[in-house]
């Protein structure tokens, strides 16, 4: 039995109504077609796809025997023919796996006359017909194209172009990657929840839909303090100023179309490239360009908000500093512990949060350093008339502000310094610090890994240029 691909022109014969009507036709026979052999009818023109399958039951018919003369359109190339063959049609389909496009990546060539079918082209039509007779699972479905999905972020993820775990995958319908493009701005958080526990504020979802697949931003604040949702909400008002408010946890930023199912029966590798080959458009285009935005909007508010958090920090430690030269010195002695102590919980202050400190620390520290300059013992000072001790400034070498980044407190005696008013205003306003908080960072690095306190000089200087 051989298997034959022949074309019909809609425009001369109404193949669609002639079957219709009828289940066995002739067809005008030019090759040594014979009986049993099967025939897939192209219809060409407008319609550019395979739509009929037919089993041969007569050949070298001199005349036709059903007549169908009224769906002959132009029949100058049919009638009169002479030679005829009977086809019975089998199966008919509406496919777009069996267009000229797929016809063609598959093996077949041009499509102008009756030919013979070989193994390639054979095969896929084949294998095309058997997905389309096995009836549609939508949950199988949806977990198929879940699976192209997951494979297609695993791929991403090696390549380091995304962040990809399997947990953040719900169910059929949602798979998650993180860019972490928002880590400069905003910190990865260990308190954010649930599918948020990358610690990223913002995942792209992949919403796999049974039509369509559907690649959305969304933004979360859980874990945020309420300088870092400032930032989100101006990020979310340049998008949509209608989603904007106090109280939301989570936020659809935007939406891009991704893939259209136009085909409910899976194909598998024709599929699986079409959604690998639309992913990484919209990674390479949307997201890309869409990031650049996030990181414009974002890098200008932070920067803002980051003023505003040092003016905070600095009243805080002016505020200090008050307390403590305020306060009768009872402790004559003090030394350093080499114990770490338990991070207090920040204080949330006109927005921004600030841990606490704690004055007596801080005179812990000047009493170690015996009330003496830890740049320059020399450095002159006067004597407090109310304590009977030299005036000397406490300075957090590391200063509080970052103390998220760290483990331990940084309100501890070991980061306190001893400073006179001269050293501690250049650390804190001068143009060449460099000599000072090198020295500064020499004498401490050890004590401070005592306390479980690890930085490098160059983490440290970066905290004050």
């Amino acid at each position: 039995m051989e298997k034959w691909i022949i074309i019909c022109n809609p425009l001369k014969y109404d193949v669609e109504a002639a079957f219709n009507t009828f289940k066995i036709i002739e067809w005008k026979q030019s090759t040594n077609v014979q009986v049993g052999d099967l025939v897939y009818i192209y219809v060409g023109k407008y319609v550019g796809k395979i739509k009929y399958l037919c089993k041969v039951n007569k050949v070298n018919l001199s005349e036709i025997i059903n007549d169908d003369t009224r769906f002959t359109i132009d029949g100058s190339g049919f009638m009169n023919h002479g030679r005829y063959m009977q086809l019975e049609l089998i199966n008919s389909f509406d496919e777009d796996l069996l267009s000229y496009r797929y016809l063609k990546e598959n093996g077949l060539g041009s499509v102008q006359g009756p030919s013979r079918m070989d193994e390639k082209i054979e095969k896929y039509i084949s294998s095309v017909i058997k997905r389309i007779e096995i009836p549609y699972d939508k949950d199988l479905f949806l977990e198929t194209i879940r699976d192209y999905i997951k494979s297609w972020c695993e791929e991403r993820a090696k390549n380091k172009d995304i962040f990809f775990q399997n947990d953040f995958c719900t169910g059929k319908t949602y798979v998650r990657f993180s860019t972490q493009v928002l880590d400069a701005i905003l910190p990865p958080k260990n308190t954010i929840l649930g599918s948020w526990n990358n610690g990223h504020s913002i995942l792209y979802e992949i919403e796999n839909r049974e039509d369509k697949l559907v690649v959305g931003c969304e933004m979360s604040t859980k874990g945020l303090n309420k300088t870092e949702k400032l930032i989100c909400n101006k990020i979310i008002e340049k998008f949509d100023k209608t989603k904007t408010k106090d109280d939301w946890e989570f936020c659809r930023v935007t939406n891009w179309p991704v893939f259209e199912h136009s085909n409910k029966h899976l194909i598998g590798i024709e599929i699986k490239n079409a959604i690998y080959n639309s992913l990484n458009s919209v990674l390479k285009n949307q997201i890309e360009i869409f990031e650049k935005q996030l990181i414009s909007i974002g890098t200008k508010e932070a920067k803002i908000l980051d003023q505003k958090y040092i003016e905070q920090e600095q009243m805080e430690d002016e505020s200090l500093l008050l307390e403590v030269q305020n306060t009768l010195y009872e402790k004559t002695e003090f030394n350093y512990t080499g114990i770490p102590k338990k991070k207090q919980i920040p204080i949330e202050k006109n927005g921004y949060l600030s841990f606490p400190r704690d004055k007596q620390i801080s005179i812990n520290g000047l009493v170690c350093a015996g009330f003496k300059c830890e740049i320059n013992e020399a450095h002159e000072s006067f004597v407090r008339k109310t304590t009977g001790k030299r005036y000397m400034e406490p300075h957090h070498l590391i200063p509080l502000a970052y103390s998220e980044q760290f483990d331990y407190s940084l309100d501890v005696e070991e980061n306190i310094v001893s400073l006179c008013s001269n050293c501690h205003n250049q650390l804190h306003y001068g143009s060449e610090i460099d000599g000072l908080l090198s020295k500064l960072y020499k004498d401490r690095k050890d004590m401070l890994l005592s306390v479980g306190i690890n930085i490098s000089y160059e983490n440290l200087k970066a905290m004050y240029f």
